[in-house]
């Protein structure tokens, strides 16, 4: 069979298959070049937005570090004031304690006269010795409440010797007393000493906030006929 197609037809249609392919693979690689291309910009989109979170994350971890220096100086300082205070705080203990021991040798009434003559020459010592004033219904009660006058010597108060108030004879609960509302927690010190010898009393505020005859850190401790039964652990 003879074929349709000339010499020159042939060539033609060679040339015209290899133009179609070497037209279909400059497309393919414009479109390999353009996906590149675009790859290329999200990298660099990725590398700048990482490089721009490392640096602000290097930025917080110096400044965390930068405080954590600060407060770690400021804890040292802390420290050392409360170091300071605390061996200020025993120091003054002690100079407490040898002086209650000392006053506890003297007299009631001149212990007294001592401590009132103290706060009438400095008002403010007012607030630095709590003083406890002791009174009971019944003789017999006498001597327990010198024993929970030392107690609460003891517990840094100044015990001013034993009343005896026979017209509150009637008085069934014991009491301790206080004047002005700011020497409260005073006044629960005074009464957990007291329960931890046994004794149960209640606290009694007597409202006296204007007054100018009652000190500071003034208390009464009063005790109910019988009180001596209680026992002390």
């Amino acid at each position: 069979m003879p074929d349709p197609l000339t010499p020159d037809q042939r060539l033609a249609l060679i040339e015209r298959i290899e133009a179609q392919d070497a037209a279909r693979r400059r497309r393919a690689i414009g479109t390999t070049w353009l996906s590149v291309a675009a790859a290329a910009v999200v990298l660099a989109l990725v590398v700048f937005g990482a490089r721009r979170e490392l640096t602000r994350t290097q930025r917080d971890l110096r400044d965390a570090r930068a405080q954590r220096d600060r407060i770690e100086a400021d804890i040292g300082t802390l420290r050392t004031a409360q170091a300071e205070a605390q061996a200020k705080l025993e120091a003054t203990e002690a100079k407490l304690s040898a002086s209650l021991g000392a006053l506890g040798r003297v007299s009631d009434d001149q212990r007294k006269a001592a401590v009132e003559q103290q706060l009438a020459a400095e008002p403010d010592t007012a607030r630095l010795l709590p003083r406890v004033y002791l009174q009971i219904v019944d003789q017999d009660d006498r001597a327990f409440a010198v024993q929970m006058g030392r107690r609460l010597e003891r517990a840094g108060m100044i015990a001013l010797g034993v009343e005896y108030v026979p017209k509150a004879a009637a008085l069934k609960t014991s009491d301790v007393r206080y004047y002005k509302k700011a020497d409260e927690p005073g006044a629960v010190r005074i009464v957990d000493v007291l329960k931890r010898a046994g004794v149960e009393a209640r606290l009694q505020y007597l409202n006296m906030e204007n007054s100018t005859r009652v000190r500071q850190n003034h208390f009464e401790v009063w005790f109910a006929a019988g009180t001596r039964r209680t026992p002390t652990p």
